[in-house]
């Protein structure tokens, strides 16, 4: 298909879960994307309300959440959340809480959260770390007065005429003909993950949180991206973010292999393969799941697959990704090589 100048081709592969009479895969299948829920709804909400002026970049925690902040954490702004440079640490098990018993809510987990060491101080190191969204969300909640999902609904995904290509954690499967792809079972409650969302810190909660919980189809993510490159090269003007702050975001600086939001291309065997240019922009989720989006040859691929049903071994994953964007890329551009 043919859309503002750009063409679409999707490729379907494969079953939605294990069992012999399992629906394949399709244009409705809807895959968990694990980690692309920073990118894609976490980063757009914050720049909707920063265009709100509920918010703004260089706004510290203190003026953020309705909670006592430590004093070590005090200078921690959006920019250092957004970019994974607060000093707080990459992961936390929370979900063992649950598993003993406690009643978990992402509120708690805020608390929680700003009691952790700060493993650097802010704006100094580099850490990717999901607390780092999760604090995010909760700010999402707070400034708009709604759940992250119903923020972002609303503001990014209802004006693109997208909100059927989306469920959230807590949408369950059988509550109408949409197919959920399975990433296994949960190693302690044994429910079946299929409709509930891998991450176990976001399934104790049992919301969609700033750094997961968002199910997705091919055609969503790939509108949802392609929007990302209009917006970028300023061919389409999403009524609830500002050019000018997505530009502002996916700003590199010092070389870094991140920019607020995004994973950037860097050394000698990314994942994006061999073809992509310096300036894309992209994400990788831990289901087996990834985008990326070539801001100067205005191309982008998605690729979502459920390689945790497999194990938690990456090898196999990261041996494919850059073969499978290679091939892509060879057929799409050859000409140009």
């Amino acid at each position: 298909m043919r859309s503002e100048g750009f063409e679409r081709l999707h490729v379907f592969a494969g079953k939605a879960d294990e069992e012999n009479n399992a629906e394949e895969v399709n244009k409705r299948s809807f895959f968990d994307v694990a980690s692309l829920t920073k990118p894609l709804v976490t980063v757009l909400s914050i720049l909707s309300l920063v265009k709100e002026g509920k918010i703004c970049f260089e706004e510290k925690l203190e003026t953020l959440l309705p909670v006592n902040i430590p004093a070590d954490k005090k200078r921690i702004d959006v920019i250092h959340l957004l970019s994974h440079r607060s000093g707080l640490p990459s992961h936390r098990e929370y979900y063992r809480k649950a598993v003993d018993g406690e009643v978990l809510c992402a509120e708690k987990l805020v608390e929680i959260i700003l009691q952790e060491k700060l493993e650097n101080k802010p704006g100094e190191k580099y850490i990717y770390s999901d607390l780092d969204y999760m604090l995010l969300g909760e700010i999402i909640k707070w400034k708009s007065g709604e759940s992250i999902e119903s923020y972002w609904r609303k503001r990014i995904v209802e004006p693109l005429f997208l909100s059927e290509n989306f469920r959230c954690q807590g949408f369950k499967k059988g509550e109408n003909e949409d197919s959920f792809v399975s990433t296994g079972k949960c190693s302690w409650s044994k429910v079946a993950l299929q409709g509930e969302v891998h991450d176990d810190n976001c399934r104790a909660v049992q919301e969609m949180m700033g750094h997961a919980g968002l199910f997705a189809t091919l055609g969503g993510i790939m509108h949802l991206c392609e929007d990302i490159l209009l917006n970028y090269l300023g061919r389409s003007n999403h009524p609830s973010y500002e050019r000018d702050d997505l530009l502002y975001i996916l700003n590199r600086k010092n070389n870094n292999h991140r920019v607020a939001g995004f994973d950037v291309v860097t050394g000698e065997s990314p994942s994006s393969g061999k073809y992509f240019s310096t300036q894309t922009i992209g994400h990788l989720g831990f289901t087996g799941t990834s985008f990326w989006i070539d801001l100067k040859k205005k191309i982008l691929i998605v690729l979502l697959t459920n390689r945790v049903i497999c194990g938690a071994d990456k090898r196999k994953i990261q041996e494919m990704r850059p073969r499978i964007h290679d091939a892509v890329m060879e057929n799409l551009i050859k000409d140009n090589f």
